[in-house]
């Protein structure tokens, strides 16, 4: 369940904020016109928030390499070494300060 709350008084918001949040509760803060601006949430759920993106940013990068690698697989290309690489983007740096 959330609650919605406005600005008002600091002191006396910020009290039944924390109160609703050490209940497990979700505050909606919202603007003068009344749209959501903000939400405070308990640590756990920001936690399983953070969890759940960075699960979801580890697919997303598990997914790329493998259409990397069937990508190589079909066209027969190679890995370029880091080296080659390193050495590639040090000339490019190289002439961006030079111009």
């Amino acid at each position: 369940m959330s609650v919605e709350t406005t600005q008002t008084g600091p002191a006396t918001e910020m009290a039944t904020l924390l109160a609703l949040v050490e209940r497990g509760e979700t505050v909606v803060i919202t603007d003068g016109r009344g749209h959501p601006a903000a939400a405070v949430v308990p640590f756990e759920v920001l936690a399983e928030l953070s969890r759940l993106r960075d699960a979801e940013e580890d697919r997303q990068d598990a997914a790329a390499i493998d259409a990397a690698e069937a990508e190589m697989e079909r066209t027969g290309e190679q890995p370029v070494p880091w080296s080659v690489m390193e050495a590639e983007l040090d000339a490019l740096r190289d002439a961006e300060d030079a111009a």
